[in-house]
């Protein structure tokens, strides 16, 4: 079997994020060692659907039209779920690991909280990207999701309820831990994403 060309992106509360060690870089190693092959891009701040699109352009222009595979921790993870819709990107699987399914949701848990105000310390949060990243997927990719029992930022019961509503491909992880964890946190959903590539 060939490899697959997955990208992996890091957090950061939808400001710019480079790779990690601690989450995006253990990712590829481990997707190198299942005989894949990884990619780690640094994400723009996440300020306008401009900056979303120039993601995908980027991740586009990489892939050359190949089936690929997309991971990504929390804002990462909501990216690679949201970057799965779009045409022409030809994505197999995705693993968010605690990344919210829908933004306008995750708002709306948050409003006015510390975690929103967390948000908007790191970014410009716009209409039109809050658009992009919320509502139903018109992916066929399969997309797994991995939320923590402990995690107050990307609460499980919330974002499973709008995963179920916004991807119909796809299956939700539990693990018994907080937010910013590495995809040792629950290892069982790792497995189905390299499953479905």
């Amino acid at each position: 079997m060939l490899p697959t060309l997955v990208f992996v992106f890091n957090g950061n509360a939808f400001a710019e994020a480079k790779p990690a060690a601690w989450t995006t870089g253990l990712a590829a190693e481990q997707l190198d060692r299942h005989g894949d092959r990884a990619i780690q891009l640094t994400t723009p701040a996440m300020d306008s659907p401009a900056a979303f699109y120039q993601l995908a352009g980027e991740v586009r222009r990489l892939s050359r039209g190949e089936p690929i595979g997309l991971m990504g921790f929390s804002a990462g993870g909501a990216l690679a779920m949201r970057l799965a819709g779009l045409p022409g990107l030809n994505v197999k699987a995705v693993m968010n690991y605690y990344g919210p399914p829908d933004f306008r949701d995750w708002l709306a848990y948050h409003r006015g909280d510390r975690f929103f105000q967390h948000v908007l310390t790191h970014v410009q949060v716009t209409p039109g990207f809050v658009r992009l990243m919320s509502g139903p997927s018109a992916t066929q990719a399969y997309i797994v999701s991995a939320f923590g029992l402990r995690d107050q930022t990307v609460v499980s019961s919330v974002s499973t309820a709008s995963f179920d509503r916004d991807f119909q491909h796809g299956q939700v992880y539990d693990y018994p831990g907080p937010h910013g964890v590495t995809l040792y946190a629950c290892y069982p959903a790792f497995q189905d994403f390299l499953a479905h590539l």
